[in-house]
């Protein structure tokens, strides 16, 4: 029965017991007047007064009560906001991570926890904590922060590119318009690969309630992930992995020359180098194009002087030494990867530097699900639980016009 529903009850027995009570004013009014109507009337009356003190503390403590469960954050109309679902699932994530799965209420397991489909079993966390967790890897991994990325909950991602295009033709005004062939649409299928971290924690930390697990937890497998991402989008060979940016064919190349021998002082890029290889990119990429280069890559740019030993990169080549720090060459934003060879110390053949559209040239394909198994067993020895978590993802390169790379020579 609901609150309301109750409430309306009691308000029904209190009506009720006025009536009685105004009908039986009615009646004495008719009575004899005697001591013995008299006694039975008060007592009456007595009967009847303390049963509606009682019903209005009962409809009192039923109306606070519904207005309570009414003005939680939590509740709205009866049903279970989104905010407690998640609250809910975090909850049972926690307490699975600390205790294991005979730590969770049972009543909880289903509709909090949903089991992984592989045979290596686990849990799947939270989407609030796979997020969060993205969000620091890409603190590891530039790509994801300029790529073109798609979530999926199928094996394969499936990106559309056009592969052609056709031109508009003049025509006089009684001439006969034929069709204007060549636009052509193709599509791209990225394989999701499976990438694992590995996280040992003490028992005590486990044990101890003001310790933030889930805190850590997230940290250190997005500083694992992202460390492999990092390495498998610039480099990787597309085996059981993604297929580095710097290994996808067709993609324009400007030669840099790197420094030899025990001449340190010799720089790897020239001021025409920098010039010559945004030029080099195709003009329709031009406006959300940026620069990936690894850090000491960026720092030999910086420090590029002309013959008057003056500083190169000022407003020319950026927002100027004197006015802040750059963030820009020729415009142009730049990420660093520290998974791209450093200029001047690679080797002929190497690719040192990128600058394109990486939006348009690069796709990242995730599988949001990320499952956590934990193992009791294998390091009880020396006091810790081994926590093993496991997802899913692809990359490759998607329009190879879209970007030049910039290659070591000798």
């Amino acid at each position: 029965m609901s609150e309301v529903t109750q409430m309306n009850e009691i308000s029904e027995k209190m009506q009720k017991a006025f009536e009685e009570m105004k009908s039986t004013l009615e009646t004495q009014k008719d009575e004899t007047g005697s001591k013995l109507a008299e006694s039975v009337f008060d007592e009456k009356m007595v009967k009847m007064h303390e049963d509606i003190e009682k019903r209005e503390a009962d409809w009192n403590e039923k109306f606070a009560d519904l207005e309570a469960k009414y003005n939680a954050p939590e509740v709205a109309s009866g049903v279970e906001s989104e905010e407690t679902e998640a609250d809910i699932q975090k909850s049972a994530f926690d307490t699975y991570l600390r205790k294991g799965m005979d730590g969770v209420d049972p009543a909880l397991r289903e509709k909090a926890l949903t089991a992984s489909n592989d045979t290596t079993g686990g849990y799947l966390a939270p989407a609030e904590f796979v997020q969060e967790m993205l969000e620091t890897v890409t603190e590891f991994s530039p790509m994801r922060e300029v790529s073109n990325v798609r979530s999926t909950s199928a094996r394969t991602s499936k990106f559309p590119t056009r592969d052609g295009s056709f031109s508009a033709q003049w025509i006089g005004e009684t001439g006969t318009r034929s069709e204007t062939t060549g636009l052509t649409f193709g599509m791209i299928e990225i394989p999701n690969h499976e990438l694992y971290a590995r996280v040992d924690v003490s028992n005590q930390d486990l044990e101890d309630s003001v310790f933030d697990l889930d805190s850590l937890l997230r940290v250190q497998f997005a500083e694992q992930f992202g460390v492999a991402e990092g390495t498998a989008f610039i480099s990787g060979d597309g085996v059981a992995k993604p297929t580095g940016i710097t290994v996808g064919s067709g993609l324009g190349t400007f030669g840099s020359v790197p420094s030899s021998g025990t001449d340190t002082t010799t720089q790897a890029f020239s001021g025409n180098d920098i010039i010559a290889i945004v030029y080099a990119l195709k003009a329709e990429y031009q406006q959300n194009a940026s620069w990936m280069l690894n850090r000491s890559s960026v720092r030999q740019i910086r420090q590029l002087v002309d013959s008057d030993s003056q500083y190169l990169w000022q407003p020319a080549f950026g927002d100027g030494l004197r006015t802040g720090s750059p963030t820009t060459i020729m415009n142009h934003p730049y990420r660093e990867a520290t998974d791209l060879p450093v200029s001047g110390d690679a080797t002929a053949g190497q690719i040192i530097g990128l600058f394109g559209d990486f939006g348009r040239a690069y796709g990242i394909s995730d599988r949001l699900s990320l499952a956590v198994v934990r193992d009791d067993l294998t390091q009880a020895a020396s006091g810790n639980v081994r926590f093993l978590a496991r997802r899913r993802v692809g990359g490759q390169v998607l329009v190879a016009e879209a970007m030049v790379k910039c290659t070591a020579t000798e």
